[in-house]
């Protein structure tokens, strides 16, 4: 496994990108049980926080068990919605550019080493590919987000302003 850094970089630059655009609808609610933008954010950091750990220390021990990651309970937990969605944006690109890093100097003879996850065995070879894929759904969720959001401005009658700043 080679990882396309380059890829890797531009996804995470793109995602950053729209993020900051987004801001006016960070706290926006398009449902019940819907994540707003800046509880995808958050989640977002959690994750690149879980995935530094497991990155650096399957390469510092052949297997290792890690404890499961429940989102809706790292949601109620954080309570992203109190947060500032600027930091957290920010956050979310700079952890995520130590990530890359981390990524580019793996030692590639420990690839193979295997996390023991609740549903089932995972490389770090898996778990980085993964860590990416999972990115590139969040970006797809993250804009259908805000094209329920500008959906929902419009529904509202929001008017020319709500509009542009969706």
């Amino acid at each position: 496994m080679e990882p396309d850094l380059a890829e890797y970089r531009d996804l995470i630059e793109r995602f950053y990108r729209l993020m900051r655009r987004s801001r006016r609808m960070a706290l926006v609610e398009a449902g019940d049980d819907a994540w707003t933008l800046q509880e995808m954010v958050a989640h977002l950091v959690d994750s690149a926080s879980n995935n530094h750990q497991r990155f650096v220390r399957l390469q510092l021990a052949d297997r290792l068990e890690f404890p499961a990651y429940d989102a809706e309970e790292w949601r109620r937990a954080s309570r992203a919605k109190t947060a500032s969605y600027r930091d957290l944006v920010a956050l979310y690109l700079l952890y995520n550019r130590y990530i890359l890093h981390l990524v580019a100097w793996l030692d590639r003879d420990c690839l193979g080493n295997r996390w023991l996850s609740p549903d089932g065995d995972r490389t770090l070879a898996f778990l980085v590919e993964d860590y990416f894929a999972h990115q590139r759904w969040h970006l797809e969720l993250f804009e259908r987000r805000i094209a329920e959001i500008r959906a929902l401005k419009k529904v509202r009658g929001g008017g020319k302003r709500a509009r542009e700043n969706a």
